[in-house]
């Protein structure tokens, strides 16, 4: 409501100061009060009704021409096109004050006046490059608040994503049976029981570390697997073998954090395993682009349902920084590739 408010002030008070600046550019002197009011009255509906359609023609280019893409021609092109409509709209003002202040025939009004004519013509064409700035500064100051509220919501967006997988890794279940594993192992073997409390902090504090992290370097994720992969190797005894084949000169290369352990998660949760029918899961690199996680498929537990979720996380989470897409391979063996980001990339838009 105060933009158009504003915007018809605007309009009126430009149309009212040129119909003032026309009438006394032509007879020296200001109007009567009855003429003037009649005047600026006038010519502030008429600034009021071309500051409209100068409005309207900048949407209309909006649809046809994007600024981001072709900010020179649509510039030109919007400044050409008001400019013409405002030379031959004063125009006409000028013309009708003549009229009514010469009584020479209209044929001769533009040879006589014509200084009075470049004059208000230069005029305008000023008044519109001005009005395509301030339109421009508008436009750029709109733009930009745009892109922070939408990297704030793709930011706030992301984070919940991490919180969900965080809470997924800290959860009271995953907790208690560390603590069953613990509780059994003081009494058997004191030493690989304080290496269990010892991995099971770090993979703690890796999670609790990188939940905020967009990204983090293969090399700690890596390490991370490796503490939590030795859990899983005391809580399960025998029938999990995990392989991790990465190359050294890709360790620099980044993910999105617990990235490869959910992908290690839920093979372990969808698959019954033991000594006579191992999981076996395969950590490796395609093309130095892709990180492939593979294992094979077993007997699947009764009681687990897939929805998903694990793998919806991930995709979610990748489309915020790359278009290469996050692949499902489901054949004889499960297989997921996930995209490597060499740099930190710029969030990409919506």
């Amino acid at each position: 409501m105060e933009k158009r408010i504003l915007f018809i002030i605007t309009g009126f008070l430009a149309g009212a100061g040129i119909g003032l600046f026309v009438f006394y550019n032509l007879t020296g002197q200001f109007p009567s009060l009855l003429l003037g009011g009649m005047l600026t009255s006038s010519t502030g509906i008429l600034g009021i009704f071309l500051l409209w359609i100068f409005y309207a023609i900048s949407q209309w280019l909006n649809k046809k021409l994007a600024w981001e893409k072709q900010f020179s021609s649509r510039i030109a092109l919007d400044f050409l096109i008001n400019s013409i409509i405002a030379i031959i709209s004063s125009g006409l003002v000028h013309f009708a004050l003549l009229s009514y202040i010469n009584p020479n025939p209209t044929d001769s009004l533009l040879v006589i006046y014509k200084e009075s004519f470049l004059t208000l013509w230069i005029m305008m064409v000023v008044l519109v490059l001005m009005y395509n700035i301030i339109m421009l500064i508008f436009y750029a100051y709109a733009h930009y608040a745009e892109g922070q509220i939408a990297e704030v919501n793709r930011d706030r967006k992301q984070l919940k994503l991490q919180f969900e997988s965080l809470k997924n890794q800290l959860s009271p279940h995953f907790l208690f049976n560390s603590l069953n594993t613990i509780s059994s192992l003081i009494h058997q073997d004191e030493l690989k029981a304080e290496e269990f409390i010892r991995r099971l902090a770090d993979t703690y504090q890796y999670v609790l570390g990188t939940h905020q992290q967009k990204l983090i370097t293969l090399e700690k994720e890596i390490e991370f697997v490796n503490a939590y992969y030795f859990l899983l190797c005391v809580r399960f005894q025998e029938g999990l073998n995990l392989k991790i084949n990465i190359p050294k000169e890709l360790l620099s290369h980044e993910i999105p954090p617990l990235t490869v352990q959910i992908l290690i998660e839920n093979a372990i949760k969808h698959n019954v395993f033991s000594k006579d029918e191992p999981l076996n899961i395969n950590l490796s690199v395609v093309d130095s682009t892709e990180i492939k996680v593979v294992n094979n498929k077993t007997q699947q537990p009764l009681e687990v349902k897939s929805n998903h979720i694990g793998l919806k996380n991930i995709q979610k989470r990748y489309s915020y920084f790359t278009d290469n897409k996050v692949k499902i391979i489901d054949k004889v063996d499960f297989e997921v590739r996930v995209p490597i980001m060499k740099n930190k990339p710029a969030i990409k838009a919506a």
